[in-house]
């Protein structure tokens, strides 16, 4: 199953994007569990639009899939011919990992600045109480 494959989980289909190719598109999968590869929480799949024949990916949003990809030009690449069962590939591979946390836009570290600012507020006093010690021994 995973051999022929870099990256292999079970995702739901939460969107779809155009590709700069015609005859593929890009399905956005919220990832629940990971086989093989390093997949963010949100990972994207560039496959064939589903021509009636070929090997496209005709899933509705929703879809819980278990996906087989290969890597190649940085993106994720699959088929509905690399495409099986949730509960047959957990059955066949075992329970898998969580995928990495998806990274938040903006994200700003408040505990590490009160951190900093308490730091300093002890340095500050310290200084302070030993600069009038100073001031009062002279």
């Amino acid at each position: 199953m995973r051999e022929s494959h870099e990256v292999a989980f079970i995702g739901t289909i939460i969107g779809s994007r155009p590709t700069t190719d015609q005859w593929a598109h890009s399905l956005v999968f919220e990832v629940e569990t990971v086989f093989a590869g390093d997949l963010a929480a949100e990972t994207e799949v560039v496959a064939p639009i589903d021509t009636g024949g070929g090997c496209g990916i005709a899933a509705a949003f929703g879809t819980r899939l278990a996906i087989f990809a290969t890597v190649d030009g940085g993106r994720l690449w699959s088929s509905s011919c690399s495409l099986q069962e949730p509960g047959e590939v957990i059955a066949a591979l075992g329970p898998g990992t969580p995928p990495a946390p998806v990274a938040e836009e903006g994200f700003f570290d408040w505990q590490a600045v009160w951190l900093g600012v308490g730091a300093a507020a002890v340095v500050g006093a310290v200084w302070l109480v030993g600069h009038r010690g100073a001031a009062a021994r002279s």
